[in-house]
């Protein structure tokens, strides 16, 4: 394993590598909406002859035009062997996929254990995917929108003096550090309405625990409003501002 997001790591090991390297990363880390150096690695999978998977579960739906996800983002990502991904999350249907060469997935369809004893997807769930993945082509201005109200819920968090990334994507952690301060901030967001759910230990580090909320592109203004609101109490009742 090399180090979190660290291509320099990542090539050191891999020229110490003896035999075939198979690079595996999230393009979206779930936790914090960190963006993988997706082109980075494929240099130097080119460099070393190994082969890449890319996990695009958080950026299908999100990331590049038309929500294409990590092909749509970065410029390299098509040096994947493999790009797999979920019909669940941004796409709201249950399953999933893997993508590349007809030789790969012609040979996982043969070895893959989760494939080979599993069933396939209801009728009604395939369709409400490829609906979704409609919508998602010809409906631009949703992905507009969700980005919309992830700059909103992050500027707001930030003025109101939450830890939040600097970097602005759906995925937002508020990190609390301490617990039980983020489970206190969880019992006052859902008091007033707002679904959440603590991140604590062992899901995360001892000292980071965190609420992690989700940006949607059905959030409408008012309720973008009232997630400010609740985050207010939660200031006031931590004393993170005054």
């Amino acid at each position: 394993m090399y180090r979190h997001c660290d291509a320099e790591d990542l090539g050191r090991q891999l020229e110490g590598a003896s035999g075939e390297s198979l690079v595996v990363t999230d393009s979206v880390f779930s936790m914090n909406g960190t963006l993988a150096p997706v082109d980075e690695i494929a240099d130097l999978v080119d460099k070393h002859d190994a082969m890449l998977v890319l996990d695009d579960a958080h950026a299908t739906g999100v990331l590049g035009s038309g929500g294409k996800g990590s092909t749509g983002h970065y410029k390299r990502a098509d040096r994947a062997d493999v790009i797999v991904g979920t019909l669940g999350k941004a796409l709201g249907s249950v399953g999933a996929f893997a993508t590349g060469s007809a030789e790969v997935i012609g040979y996982l369809s043969k070895v893959c254990r989760t494939f080979l004893f599993t069933t396939a997807p209801s009728p009604v769930a395939a369709a409400a995917a490829l609906e979704a993945v409609r919508i998602m082509r010809t409906e631009p201005e949703r992905l507009n929108r969700l980005w919309e109200n992830a700059v909103t819920i992050n500027c707001s968090l930030n003025r109101l003096g939450f830890s939040v990334p600097d970097k602005v994507h759906p995925i937002v952690p508020v990190m609390f550090g301490d617990a039980a301060k983020a489970q206190r901030a969880e019992d006052l967001l859902i008091h007033h309405g707002i679904f959440v759910r603590a991140v604590l230990p062992p899901y995360v580090p001892p000292g980071t625990s965190r609420i992690r909320l989700i940006a949607s592109a059905v959030h409408t203004d008012q309720q973008m409003e009232r997630i400010q609101t609740a985050f207010e109490d939660v200031a006031l009742h931590l004393s993170l501002s005054g």
